[in-house]
């Protein structure tokens, strides 16, 4: 997306706003660890740049999944802690 903005800056005289996208990545990692489909996950985010907050996710029919996903963090902590970096662990590992 950077040099789409940077060629629009440069070559037209628009003005426009360029957001991070990272929340759809971020959504699909979720849903992967969840064994779920993206799809199926709604989320409200905040943030600056890369800088991503997920103030409310919830499954498609409404109901909350941070119950679930800390279910699931508990009963994977194991596995996560026999890992040599935990930083993006969730994110290739699942």
């Amino acid at each position: 997306m950077t040099r789409a903005c940077r060629a629009i800056s440069r070559y037209t005289k628009v003005k426009f706003v360029g957001l991070c996208y990272g929340i759809y990545f971020q959504l699909a990692s979720l849903a992967k660890f969840l064994e779920v489909k993206s799809q199926d996950l709604g989320a409200k985010a905040a943030g600056l740049n890369h800088l991503t907050w997920i103030m409310d996710l919830r499954f498609k029919d409404g109901r909350d999944v941070y119950p679930v996903l800390n279910e699931k963090l508990r009963k994977t902590k194991r596995l996560l802690l026999n890992r040599p970096y935990i930083g993006d662990s969730l994110e290739r590992g699942y």
